[in-house]
């Protein structure tokens, strides 16, 4: 890595926490049966927990870099450094996309290929997460924004009523159906 970001503290703890789940994968045995999936299956999903806590010692990193360098001359590299940033993260999103697939193949739920669900329904998960995007603003600001969920099903309302109100993509008015499709719902 340039700038010197490999040599941070924060990111030394990143490459050795990476590396060490490289070398947990390497050495397991690939499992051959359904019997030796359970244990490979725990393994993912420890690696998926983050105990290396990436994105708070990836900032720890760049500060450090941005404190020895000064703000000014940072900024002369800050371009860049977004860059291997947005690169680092979306092959560990496409990383841990494959693991939770894998894992939740294993489960072999009807409706369900791994992630992949079909006839997803939006509508429950929009308003959800309105409601937890809601109380965070609180929580955080003292006050939200509206959000105005469109195409949920519901008919003429706010969030705060878990309703909402709208038209569809194509024009239509009528929303009092749940658009459902097959989609991967944690990435919706």
């Amino acid at each position: 890595l340039p700038f010197g970001l490999a040599e941070t503290e924060g990111v030394s703890e990143i490459i050795r926490g990476f590396s060490g789940y490289v070398d947990r994968i390497a050495e397991s045995s690939v499992p051959e049966t359904a019997e030796d999936d359970p244990q490979f299956i725990e393994m993912l999903s420890d690696i998926l927990e983050d105990r290396v806590r990436v994105v708070t010692n990836l900032c720890r990193g760049v500060h450090e870099i941005r404190d020895a360098m000064g703000e000014q001359q940072y900024e002369g590299i800050r371009s860049e450094v977004d860059h291997i940033l947005d690169r680092f993260f979306i092959k560990r999103i496409g990383l841990r996309f494959l693991l939770t697939h894998y894992i939740e193949a294993a489960r072999n739920e009807p409706g369900t290929s791994g992630i992949i669900h079909s006839n997803v329904g939006v509508g429950s998960i929009l308003r959800q997460e309105a409601r937890e995007a809601v109380r965070i603003c609180k929580d955080t600001y003292g006050a939200s924004p509206d959000i105005i969920i469109v195409g949920d099903g519901q008919q003429r309302s706010s969030v705060e009523d878990g309703m909402a109100f709208g038209s569809s993509v194509h024009g239509n008015p009528d929303l009092s159906f749940d658009r459902a499709f097959t989609y991967v719902p944690i990435h919706l």
